[in-house]
């Protein structure tokens, strides 16, 4: 029930999703993307309007949402700052995200809720923050992790700041059996 008015948030009344890239995102809070592509509704400036500033208010997730979250501890630690964005990202035909390091101006944590079917994230370790260009880097050498639907994956520390992180571009995910 609970998945179901999550997906009745992002497909019903007042859904915005944007398209400008592989994939469809929609933000709730702040409207901050990080990529190489230069889109500029995805990386509004302070010198952009307020209104591209902000995406959909965080007022219209489900209630439970931000509190199931934050009971986890991960965004009420002393001196940070809470949940500013919520981004939906969905994955249409063979779409998935590049190899890439968060911004830190991200936060400190990260936190990312699967829906609906699985998709298969890579952490690969980084090098002074960055990526490891695709020419010397070994395709072998990371960890494969298979969010199932309704799985909730965090980075944070190490993970989050010294490794790069990928959605696998596929229609075929691989599960444990079979």
């Amino acid at each position: 029930a609970e998945e179901a008015q999550l997906l009745e948030t992002l497909d019903g009344p007042g859904a915005a999703w944007m398209r400008q890239i592989r994939r469809a995102q929609q933000f709730f809070g702040l409207v901050y993307y990080q990529t190489s592509q230069n889109v500029p509704e995805l990386q509004p400036t302070s010198a952009s309007p307020s209104s591209s500033q902000q995406g959909r208010s965080l007022a219209e997730l489900p209630s439970w949402l931000l509190p199931r979250i934050q009971s986890t501890g991960l965004f009420s630690k002393p001196g940070e700052r809470g949940i500013n964005q919520v981004q939906a990202n969905e994955y249409l035909e063979d779409s998935g995200i590049g190899t890439h390091v968060e911004d830190p101006a991200a936060g400190p944590t990260l936190a990312t809720l699967s829906l609906l079917a699985p998709v298969q994230l890579t952490l690969q370790e980084a090098v002074d923050g960055k990526p490891v260009h695709k020419d010397l880097r070994d395709p072998e050498d990371c960890v494969k992790i298979l969010l199932e639907p309704r799985s909730l994956f965090v980075l944070e520390g190490e993970s989050r700041n010294n490794f790069t992180h990928a959605i696998r571009q596929s229609k075929l995910v691989p599960l444990r059996d079979g």
